[in-house]
């Protein structure tokens, strides 16, 4: 009995990544590698400020497919960190000043009344939802 695998195609995968990311954000500088965990291979990327997660992931979810080891066949996973730089950072805590009548400074370790959180979990909240250039 012959059983056919599939053969790894993670570069072509990560290629395939790379120029979507390049079409659809020209813009965002990304940086991308890959990781093993199972029957699994991830194709990391990594930016910091630029589109949100979200649209990058929207971008690139027709990568993804299921492991299936009766076949030999790995599975495609896309893993996205979206880091904040620290002149976002300041310019969301100053928004957030002008937008709620703050007048005294704020540290990301304050509490901010309105999400019962700190003024940090607010900001990293906004920055989650917006894109940044």
């Amino acid at each position: 009995m012959e059983i056919t695998t599939r053969k790894s195609t993670v570069s072509r995968e990560l290629g395939e990544a790379n120029s979507i990311l390049n079409v659809y954000f020209p813009q965002t500088s990304f940086r991308t590698e890959t990781k093993k965990e199972g029957n699994y291979t991830c194709i990391l990327i990594s930016y910091t400020d630029g589109v949100s997660s979200q649209r990058v992931y929207n971008a690139l979810k027709r990568l993804e497919r299921y492991a299936q080891p009766e076949i030999n066949s790995d599975g495609i996973r896309i893993e996205i960190q979206r880091e904040i730089s620290p002149e976002v950072q300041k310019l969301l805590m100053s928004e957030m000043k002008t937008v709620f009548n703050m007048k005294t400074a704020l540290k990301m370790s304050d509490y901010f009344q309105p999400i019962k959180g700190t003024v940090g979990d607010y900001v990293r909240l906004i920055f989650k939802m917006r894109d940044f250039k």
